[in-house]
Order: structure tokens, then sequence, then C-alpha cells
């Protein structure tokens, strides 16, 4: 049978505008309601595959997911790793044997005891029976942070000009107690060691006799301050001395350091680098700049022994070759390691 719609044009005459052939027989065109298959989930990787329980630390979870209509969501079950159940995003998809695969993803943490965890995965596709798939988990690796005793980097412009350095320990699962370490200087000839400073936590501390090139530090924090779980503890701050231009680690190694159960720590140590880089003239001057005031910033930019408003235009106008050829540290007011445009602002205000 055919079914005609026709309409009248500006001329009276009758036009078809549509026509519909209609047959005895049919054929049935599947709905997606008669979908049955889930999605299929495979590659489960986390990357990297073991990360710290202290929240410090994070890893790439990924899936791929293939499914014979589309995908609706994929979510990865966080709660054994203190987490959530989260919605993973769809990175990318990519072709392989004809069928179109798409790679979904998700970045955390951990906060939870150390072992080993399965992060089931629950894709779902959009489908009306919304057939899922759940079986398929990610295996991550949960361990303790591995702790780390760190000493700052450290920049001098000038002979006879001192920097402070920071000690730091990373973490403290199980608190700490006390320790006793001894710091050194590789390169003795460039700088030297004048005081340490112990932390507020440190109510017994000593250490041997400073300035030196090497020399022992030890406390106790007999007032429990230092915590279980704590990070970024302060376990001094050295005074260095830049006495030759050049470059020296400076080092550190534990003899002894034990947790509030009194079980050793043994961290592992980043040492520090020291460099004595000397502030030379800048482009135009004969003279290099000074540090008027002695803390460490070299406000006097055009080298003429005062602060004035020309060593601000100086100072702007040389920023690039500042930042390429003298010490990151003596020019760098804002503190934030760089030299910018927010150090010129610092240096007029304090002008």
């Amino acid at each position: 049978m055919e079914v005609k719609r026709e309409k009248m044009n500006k001329k009276g005459m009758s036009i078809v505008i549509a026509s519909i052939v209609v047959l005895s027989s049919f054929v049935v065109i599947p709905t997606l309601a008669d979908e049955t298959n889930p999605p299929s989930v495979t590659n489960p990787v986390a990357n990297p595959s073991t990360i710290a329980n202290d929240g410090s630390e994070y890893t790439e979870l990924t899936v791929d997911v293939i499914d014979d209509t589309a995908v609706d969501n994929v979510t990865v079950d966080l709660t054994p790793i203190g987490g959530k159940v989260v919605y993973m995003t769809c990175k990318g998809n990519y072709t392989e044997n004809g069928k179109v695969i798409s790679v979904f993803n998700y970045t955390t943490n951990a906060t939870c005891p150390p072992g080993t965890y399965n992060l089931v995965v629950n894709a779902t596709d959009a489908t009306e029976n919304r057939n899922y798939n759940n079986t398929e988990g990610i295996t991550l690796e949960v361990s303790s942070p591995v702790p780390v005793v760190d000493i700052e980097n450290g920049e001098i412009g000038a002979i006879g000009l001192t920097t402070v350095l920071n000690i730091t320990l990373n973490t403290a699962p199980n608190g700490l107690s006390g320790y006793n370490m001894t710091i050194s200087l590789s390169n003795a000839s460039v700088a030297e060691i004048i005081s340490v400073e112990f932390p507020a936590w440190a109510a017994v501390n000593n250490n041997s006799t400073l300035p030196a090139d090497t020399f022992w530090m030890k406390a106790v924090d007999l007032m429990n301050q230092t915590i279980p779980g704590d990070t970024n503890i302060n376990l001094g701050k050295l005074t260095v001395r830049g006495d030759a231009q050049g470059e020296s680690n400076i080092n550190a190694t534990v003899t002894a350091m034990d947790d509030d159960k009194g079980n050793p720590i043994n961290p592992s140590v980043d040492p520090g680098v020291l460099t004595i880089a000397l502030v030379i003239p800048i482009p135009e001057h004969e003279n290099p700049p000074t540090d008027p005031d002695g803390d460490g910033l070299y406000e006097d930019v055009n080298g003429n022994g005062l602060k004035d408003f020309d060593d601000v235009v100086q100072f702007f106008k040389h920023l690039e070759w500042i930042a390429d050829n003298e010490p990151i540290s003596c020019f760098d007011f804002n503190g934030n390691g760089l030299i910018d445009f927010d150090d010129v602002v610092k240096l007029f205000k304090e002008v």
C-alpha cells in the first residue's frame, strides 16, 4: 500500500510532498533494549603500581572498555584506599581488530593501611537494560612512605655572605623521638657552616663546635610534639657562609633516628647543593650590585652603593639578563625562586 501526502501550490496545483510504501511483510529493527551483552573491560593498570599511604603520591588508574552499542559510564571503587566510588574519564579511543576501544582513567592518592588492594571497576552500557560488568579490578600496592632527610639547596651571591638552609624529614608515620646525625660539606674550600638552629620541639639538643666544615647535631622530643603521621618535620636550620666561588654538596649521615616506640627509622638522604656564584656588574655598569642592608638581597642594582629609583629602572631594563647571569637568590625579592616582574614591584616598594 502506498500512502501519499499532497498540498496545493501557489497555482492551485496538487504536488506530492511525501510518499511512504508500506509492505505486507516487514523487517524487525532491534532496539537498544534488546542488547544484553555487558561491556568488556580489559587492561586494568595502575601507574605507578605502588604509592605511599600518606596521600603524598598519586597513581593513574586506567582500563580499556568495549561495548556493542555505547558505554554510558565507568566507575572505580576507591573506598578500600580511603576514597569513594568515582566516575572515570574517557581520555581517548583507539581501534584494534575493527573494534573501537575507549580508554578510561582516574588519578588518585591513598590514605589507608599498607597492603595490596583490588579496586573494582564497573562499566555500564547505554542500553535500556543498563548492562554492566563489575568483574574486573585494578590492583594497587600501598606502602608506608619512605622517610627522607632533605637538605635545602642554597645560593650565595658574594664571598662573606651567608644563607640559611632547612633540614627536614619528609614523614614520620610512627612519630619521631629523636635523632643524631652528622652534617658535612663536600667542598670545604668554598663555604663553612657557621651555626645551627634547632626546632622548637627539640627541648634537649646539642651539637659539636661551630663554625666547622663538619659537625654533629642531636635532638630529643621530650614533650611528644611530633606525632605519628607528621610530615615535613623541621630537624634544624643551618647558617652557611660563602668563602670562595664554587659549589659544594651538603651531606647528612644519620647515626641514629628513632620513632615514638623506640624503633629505628632508617631514612635515605637527599643532599643539598650550595652554590657560591658571585654577583657581576649588569650591562652598561662598571660596579657590581651590592646589598646595602645585609639582608642577602641586592637592592643596589646599579652598583652605586645606594638604594635609589634608578635601581628599579635598571632591574626592569635588564630583568632577563639578570635572570640568566646573576645568582637568582640575590634578586628574588618575592622569594618564589624566580626572577620576575613581581620582584621589580617588590624592589620599587622597598626603595
